[in-house]
């Protein structure tokens, strides 16, 4: 399985399968397509195991920085990676944490809100990389679900 498949299709941050070329000699990472060749540093994401989300092309992942942040990583060209900042939210849903990202298709995604109260809600932002925002495009929407 290619390693843009597996980690798409994995909601942990890391498969360990994927790591055997750093914990077994025998495998040359240079001639098994499948192994990981290095690992990156997400300075400033302290927990993107909890909080990422990964395209439907495997070609971009979006983690959360903290409340109105998310870290856009495009996995082809690393230097285009950068914050994007949400831009348009309800002023009354300005104070809820980000509790989840997914995307939808390769430039739109959902986010899930979490209030005070642990009440969810469902927005649908649109991805701009050259303004560096996520466009909310939906009203916020209450999911009727309470996180404990």
């Amino acid at each position: 399985m290619p390693f843009a498949k597996g980690f798409a299709s994995s909601r942990s941050f890391a498969d360990l399968s994927l790591l055997s070329c750093t914990i077994s000699s025998a495998v040359d990472p240079d001639s098994d397509p499948d192994s990981m060749k290095d690992l990156r540093s997400f300075t400033g994401v302290r927990t993107p195991y909890k909080n990422m989300t990964v395209s439907p092309d495997g070609g971009q992942l979006i983690f959360k920085k903290d409340n109105r942040t998310l870290y856009w990583y495009n996995v082809d060209d690393i230097t285009r990676c950068t914050n994007i900042t949400i831009h348009g939210i309800d002023v009354c849903h300005s104070g809820d944490t980000i509790f989840d990202i997914a995307f939808l298709t390769e430039c739109s995604v959902v986010v899930v809100l979490q209030d005070s109260e642990n009440n969810l809600y469902t927005f649908k932002g649109v991805i701009d990389i050259e303004k560096k925002i996520l466009n909310v495009v939906s009203p916020v929407t209450s999911t009727r679900i309470s996180s404990r």
